[in-house]
């Protein structure tokens, strides 16, 4: 009876309860040893095995035909800041995934700004900040502005730095002088690594991307103090917080709604 209602119930499986049925099938094939499972002729079990093989290898290659969905291809490289407290270690994010979306408002917004992007890449710290709370898009139009083809080849340097609430000073100077192709050694302080900073970017442009700042000491006590003397360039700033783009002193704000 139980054997029925497996069989009568496999149309309905689609892929999330396939791993739980065949989960089943191997306990029950684990323990038939034991007990005399379904009490069925064995002509009638051979061939009710081969259709449930059958079965099996069609799942198997609907789940691998989901696999290979380049769906989900998108996101293998993807980086994320990991950790928490202010020891957190920055993990690379300047191999960005460029978002597949679509959409007049994304588009427009995206426009928009290459375009202040490009009219102000003279300027000394010309300054973007794009606005909204937690979830609406800010890193999506963020990443869309800075993977623009217009962009590619109009700065010397460029830099996507994702900042995160608990972020550690030497560690994301470390990120910035990686970013922009300088070595840095173990146990130079902050001091030392702004030194290194300054040096590498003198004279040249710059664009800058601050992703998810929480505080504005991350440019105005950090960052400043090394760039605004020596750079030419943009930088795109990305928060939750009006205040934060008040404090940092932003030359066009973007809200995302």
């Amino acid at each position: 009876m139980l054997y029925m209602m497996l069989m009568k119930s496999w149309t309905l499986l689609d892929v999330k309860e396939a791993s739980c049925f065949l989960t089943t099938l191997h306990h029950h094939q684990a323990n038939q040893l034991h007990v005399k499972a379904f009490q069925f002729p064995l002509v009638f079990a051979t061939l009710a095995r081969h259709d449930v093989a059958v079965r099996i290898r069609s799942l198997n290659k609907k789940i691998e035909s989901i696999a290979n969905d380049k769906i989900f291809s998108t996101f293998n490289n993807s980086t994320q800041p990991i950790g928490n407290g202010r020891t957190s270690k920055l993990v690379r994010s300047s191999n960005l995934v460029e978002p597949n979306l679509v959409g007049k408002e994304i588009l427009h917004s995206t426009r928009k700004l290459v375009d202040l992007v490009l009219a102000h890449k003279e300027c000394k710290s010309y300054k973007l900040g794009i606005v909204g709370t937690g979830g609406v898009g800010k890193t999506t139009l963020a990443q869309k502005i800075y993977n623009d083809q217009k962009l590619k080849g109009c700065f010397k340097m460029h830099a996507w730095i994702c900042v995160s609430q608990d972020y550690n000073e030497v560690t994301l100077l470390k990120e910035v002088l990686r970013n922009v192709g300088v070595h840095h050694e173990q146990g130079e302080t902050i001091a030392e690594l702004q030194r290194k900073l300054a040096e590498a970017i003198e004279g040249k442009s710059f664009f800058l991307v601050l992703d998810d700042v929480w505080h504005s000491n991350v440019w105005m006590d950090l960052l400043r103090p090394t760039l605004h003397k020596t750079m030419s360039g943009v930088i795109l700033v990305t928060t939750r917080d009006d205040q934060i783009t008040r404090r940092i002193g932003v030359d066009h704000t973007h809200r995302v709604d």
